[in-house]
């Protein structure tokens, strides 16, 4: 294939995984979910109301050796997200936005082409999602695969993108 066809495949291919993301679905088609697990964290930076700690949604401790103060958030890494200001039930994989502006594309022969991360922190952030799994519990969010029906989106695109000489040539 042209080297401009593969990179209008790539740049569309980028495309539906944000559209995936957007739509809180995996590769799978799994929704994805945050965990409600309870987990504990450097408190540094985090803002909690009275209310919450009154609760016991939130409790401060102080480490015995070192004095550092760590909080422990009874309603896991969606409350967590939820006490930044941002939602707990959408709006995957944006915390901070850098991981997915860092997405791009690039053509890498005539027959194939790839979505990969600039920033290399991002990528690194990817590969603990996709292979390695997050958290404790090696949570995988399989973002970097297409549902099947947007691997069929991709191929009815890549072929509208073809003349018949071209189609007969990768088939043969």
């Amino acid at each position: 294939m042209r080297p401009d066809i593969m990179n209008k495949v790539a740049i569309r291919t980028s495309e539906l995984l944000f559209d995936q993301i957007k739509q809180g679905v995996d590769q799978d088609g799994k929704k994805y979910k945050y965990s409600t697990k309870p987990f504990v964290r450097p408190a540094g930076g985090l803002r909690t109301t009275k209310a919450q700690q009154a609760s016991g949604d939130v409790r401060f401790l102080t480490a015995k050796k070192s004095g550092n103060m760590w909080v422990y958030i009874k309603g896991g890494y969606k409350a967590y997200r939820e006490m930044k200001g941002r939602s707990g039930d959408d709006d995957f994989l944006q915390f901070s936005g850098r991981m997915l502006q860092s997405m791009a594309t690039r053509v890498t022969g005539n027959d194939s082409a790839e979505v990969y991360f600039v920033d290399q922190q991002a990528a690194k952030q990817a590969f603990w999602l996709t292979v390695g799994g997050a958290g404790k519990s090696r949570s995988l969010w399989k973002f970097m695969g297409l549902t099947r029906a947007n691997e069929e989106k991709l191929a009815n695109y890549t072929a509208s993108l073809l003349n018949e000489a071209e189609i007969i040539k990768i088939i043969s």
